[in-house]
C-alpha cells in the first residue's frame, strides 16, 4: 500500500483540511477580539504560533490513532477488517462542509458588510451590498461522484448567508441555471437582481 493511499485511508488529509479551516477562523476572530480587550500584540503572536505548531501535531495524531466505536485506539492495534476510518471520513466530510460554510460566511460578512460600514463616514449612504447570490461551486476534482460534496457545500454556504438579517440571498433553485455558465459576474448580478455574486470552487481528495 502506497504512502498516499495510507494517508487517505487514515483521514490525514481530511484532518489537515479541517484543522486549517479552524485555525484560520481562530486567528481571524482573535485578530478582531483581542484588540477590543486591549490585549498586547504579543498575545496574538503567541496564539498564531500555537495554532501553527498544532498543525503537524494534529496530522501525527491522525496518522497514529483511529477513532473506533470503543474509543480512540492506536492505529496499529486496530484490525483492518474492523477499521471504521471510512465512517470517520464521511463525518469529517460533513464537518469540513460546515466549517467551510462558516469560513465563507465570515469572509462575506467582513467584506460585504463590516468593511463597507468601516469605510462609511457618519451620516453617509447605507452599505451598498444588501443582496447577493451564491453561484454553484465548481467541482475541480473532475469526478462525477464528487458532485454531492460540491452541491452540499453550495447549499451550506447559501443557508449560512441567508441567516444574516442585513442580506437578501437568492435561493439555490434560482442560481442552478448558472452551473458551468461562463458569463460576466456583472451580467449575472443584473439578471438575478442582486448587488454582488459569490463564486468559488471545491477540490476534495479522492477517497479510497
Amino acid at each position: 500500500m502506497s504512502l498516499m493511499t495510507e494517508l487517505r485511508r487514515r483521514n490525514v488529509f481530511r484532518v489537515g483540511v479541517a484543522y486549517a479551516i479552524v485555525a484560520w477562523l481562530l486567528i481571524e476572530v482573535a485578530s478582531v477580539v483581542l484588540p477590543t480587550f486591549k490585549a498586547p500584540e504579543w498575545v496574538l503572536q503567541v496564539c498564531t504560533f500555537l495554532v501553527i505548531f498544532g498543525f503537524p501535531l494534529a496530522l501525527i495524531l491522525a496518522w497514529a490513532f483511529e477513532l473506533t466505536p470503543e474509543g480512540i485506539k492506536r492505529e496499529a492495534e486496530v484490525d483492518r477488517t474492523d477499521s471504521t476510518t471510512h465512517v470517520t471520513g464521511r463525518k469529517l466530510d460533513f464537518a469540513i462542509i460546515g466549517l467551510l460554510a462558516v469560513a465563507v460566511v465570515y469572509f462575506a460578512v467582513d467584506k460585504f458588510v463590516l468593511e463597507v460600514e468601516r469605510e462609511e463616514s457618519p451620516g453617509g449612504a447605507p452599505p451598498s451590498i444588501r443582496s447577493l447570490a451564491v453561484l454553484p461551486l465548481e467541482n475541480l476534482s473532475g469526478q462525477k461522484d464528487q458532485e454531492y460534496f460540491t452541491l452540499g457545500m453550495t447549499e451550506a454556504v447559501i443557508s449560512q448567508l441567508a441567516k444574516i438579517a442585513s442580506l437578501s440571498v437568492v435561493s439555490r433553485t434560482s442560481v442552478m441555471q448558472y452551473t458551468g455558465v461562463r458569463m460576466p459576474m456583472a451580467e449575472i448580478a443584473s439578471k438575478l437582481g442582486v448587488d454582488a455574486v459569490v463564486e468559488g470552487s471545491v477540490l476534495r481528495g479522492v477517497r479510497n
